[in-house]
């Protein structure tokens, strides 16, 4: 099985909580059959300086990585998430309500990218 940082109880966290959250423990627990070459954080924070605009952060719902194939970052939304006239949306799950969430690749760049998986494996 895939070893969790930090490590996860499905059964009692999934009984915990609906909307965004429970959208994200699914998620987590469809990677459960990945073998134990693989490791799995969730709630990934990151922050980066940059010397012109300041400090950066953020958080990865779900950052996926395995020595010899890669890195996977995944974004978990609970509800939708619209592209409409040139602008990201996301969609509340329940109320349907819209809220404007600028770009979804803010800071995924190469670089940013890097930072994150410096930090995964040291």
């Amino acid at each position: 099985m895939a070893i969790f940082y930090p490590q996860i109880d499905f059964f009692e966290e999934l009984g915990s909580d609906a909307g965004g959250r429970h959208a994200e423990l699914m998620a987590l627990r469809s990677h459960e059959s990945l073998n134990d070459k693989w490791r799995v954080f969730h709630g990934f924070q990151w922050r980066k300086i940059d010397k012109i605009k300041g400090e950066q952060s953020g958080e990865a719902d779900i950052v996926i990585f395995h020595l010899d194939l890669g890195i996977i970052v995944i974004e978990i939304k609970g509800g939708g998430v619209i592209y409409k006239d040139g602008e990201w949306f996301y969609e509340e799950l329940f109320s349907r309500a819209l809220h404007n969430m600028g770009s979804p690749y803010p800071f995924w760049s190469w670089q940013y990218l890097m930072t994150v998986i410096v930090s995964v494996v040291c």
